[in-house]
């Protein structure tokens, strides 16, 4: 525990204001296997989110290139790219048959 407080003091101040629990705590979960690994993934995953909220509102594409973070935010992209148009998939449908409805054969 005392290796993870000094090597990572930055994560644990970061991570004690994100959960508003004390570093010695925070340190203590970090210690489990496998926990800091979890903890960072977590964060680019979040940031990665983030960003491709960003790209999507901007209707913007991802970068292609062949990063752990650029991958993250491509994967992201896509499902809430495909959760928007699965949302609009019923409002197309009803627009569809009312253009059909109103199309002269």
């Amino acid at each position: 525990m005392q290796v993870i407080s000094r090597e990572h003091s930055r994560w644990l101040g970061h991570l004690s204001a994100k959960y508003n629990r004390p570093r010695v705590e925070i340190a203590r979960l970090l210690a489990a296997p496998g926990a800091l690994e979890r903890e960072i993934a977590e964060l680019i995953s979040e940031a990665a989110r983030a960003k491709a909220s960003e790209l999507l509102t901007a209707r913007e594409y991802p970068s292609d290139e062949p990063g752990l973070f650029e991958r993250a935010i491509a994967g992201h992209y896509r499902r809430m790219r495909d959760a928007e148009i699965a949302a609009a998939a019923p409002q197309i449908a009803m627009l569809r048959a009312q253009l059909a409805k109103d199309t002269p054969q």
